[in-house]
């Protein structure tokens, strides 16, 4: 655990008191933790962009899930894989993943917090579209992503609807940019930077959409 992350503090329990008592709340009660496996966790996003935002994480602290390599490969695919079912059965939505993975030397891959975290959202066509006109992602498979993805300098991974996996190393973009460009597409522009609107009632929303994860 890395005291000063505020995922390791959430996972574990310890909230980061800046963010208030309703989120502290959450934490407490453990009502942020939709899903549990052996090495990952499914928790909403602060900020959520809609009510379908959530981020699968590690238990323990990795810059990004290429640094944290493929020993956990088959538990992020079958969790990724109970979202894509969940969101086609509950919500008739489609899913993207996508991953602002920060190097070890820079983090100018687009994220903002030092932690692995790939963000979980229903498709939207036209940042489909956008992310490849913004970013030059080329086209990989699963299993050769841990050993091509930077984790020196910082990658961008994307897994669209296909669960066709692109990269683009040292993208060098700045922080929150694929949430700008995801709330852009769905004029949500207000709620990009979840800094400033860490959205409590969009994060409680969230939990509402999921809270039969688990038991599906």
């Amino acid at each position: 655990m890395a005291i000063d992350c505020n995922i390791c503090r959430e996972i574990s329990g310890s909230p980061i008191s800046d963010f208030g008592l309703e989120y502290k709340s959450l934490v407490d009660s453990r009502s942020n933790i939709l899903c549990e496996t052996k090495n990952l966790v499914l928790i909403p996003s602060l900020g959520p962009l809609n009510s379908s935002h959530v981020m699968i994480v590690p238990k323990e602290h990795f810059n990004s899930f290429a640094e944290m390599g493929s020993s956990a490969s088959s538990e992020l695919e079958e969790m990724k894989n109970k979202i894509r079912s969940y969101g086609k059965r509950r919500l008739a939505e489609e899913y993207v993943f996508f991953e602002s993975g920060a190097g070890k030397l820079t983090t100018h891959s687009g994220g903002c917090i030092i932690h692995a975290h790939l963000h979980a959202l229903a498709l939207c066509s036209e940042f489909d579209n956008r992310i490849f006109r913004e970013i030059k992602l080329s086209k990989v498979s699963e299993s050769s992503f841990y050993e091509i993805a930077d984790k020196e300098f910082g990658y961008v991974s994307y897994t669209n609807a296909k669960d066709e996996y692109f990269l683009c190393n040292q993208p060098l973009l700045p922080s929150q940019f694929l949430r700008y460009l995801y709330a852009q597409c769905n004029n949500a522009e207000a709620y990009w930077n979840w800094r400033r609107h860490i959205n409590i009632s969009g994060v409680k929303e969230v939990i509402r959409t999921y809270s039969k994860f688990c038991s599906d």
